[in-house]
């Protein structure tokens, strides 16, 4: 049988890579996969944004409402608000599941990343969420979803500051 030109996975978690996507898709590049074979999804990128603490509706409207975060823990939050964000989102990993880089797929990711905040408040933590894009229609863009759009399943994870810092307007 010929090798097959069509990889589809679901290899991502809250964080895009943490589930092993990238030395898992590189393999199935290197030992199975016909050469210039499509993944689906394409890509994943996470992403990170500094983020005030969301509103006391937002924590009574959660199934399981948290009433005081463990310390140093991580939170997983549906539906975290966007206003709780203090500047865009900034990527932090990214995963390029095409076979022409998947070699280089399993490689450690460095990133420097910079903010400027846009409102004054206390920051909390990072919000972190993850983007998905799927390879292009016949006739167009390549569609993506995110974990920060309205009605998606994944959590937004949150890491907590061990304590709050009060942050101006255009503070990075």
């Amino acid at each position: 049988p010929e090798p097959p030109s069509l990889l589809v996975h679901e290899i991502l978690g809250e964080v895009a890579g943490c589930e092993g996507a990238a030395r898992c898709v590189a393999d199935a590049h290197a030992r199975l996969l016909a050469p210039g074979a499509v993944a689906v999804p394409a890509s994943a990128r996470s992403l990170c944004a500094p983020c005030s603490w969301p509103s006391g509706e937002y924590w009574a409207s959660l199934p399981n409402p948290v009433l005081s975060p463990p310390p140093g823990a991580a939170l997983k939050l549906p539906r975290f608000p966007r206003e709780a964000t203090l500047a865009p989102a900034q990527p932090f990993e990214q995963l390029d599941f095409g076979s022409a880089t998947a070699g280089r797929l399993a490689e450690p990711q460095h990133s420097r990343i910079s903010f400027g905040l846009a409102r004054a408040a206390s920051l909390r933590g990072l919000a972190l969420h993850i983007e998905v894009a799927f390879p292009p229609l016949a006739e167009g863009a390549a569609p993506r979803v995110s974990s920060a759009d309205e009605g998606s399943h994944w959590p937004t994870v949150l890491l907590p500051l061990p304590q709050p810092a009060e942050v101006a307007v255009g503070d990075t």
